[in-house]
């Protein structure tokens, strides 16, 4: 089972030890901050519904703004980027 977060950032950003900027300096808020407790409401509740067992869950952030950049991005993080749209809906 997948869960999906999608983002609508537009703009360059950049990652410092899991701290999140704009490309012009500001902080902004970790959006993987939001994908963890939604992930584990989900899987509590595929668990309640008696699939637990049966299913794997893979969560991730889509951002889907054509202008949206994030500059050095570690290649473990569970993202999807507005270049990979295409692909993803094909898999």
């Amino acid at each position: 089972m997948y869960l999906f977060e999608v983002k609508n950032f537009a703009g360059d950003f950049y990652i410092e030890k899991d701290t999140w900027y704009s490309k012009s300096g500001n902080e902004i808020q970790n959006p993987f901050d939001q994908l963890k407790p939604c992930e584990s409401l989900y899987r509590r509740l595929v668990h309640d519904l008696g699939l637990g067992s049966t299913f794997s869950i893979e969560a991730y952030l889509i951002f889907i703004h054509p202008e949206f950049t994030l500059y050095q991005t570690p290649l473990h993080l569970p993202a999807i980027f507005p270049t990979q749209l295409n692909r993803l809906s094909k898999s």
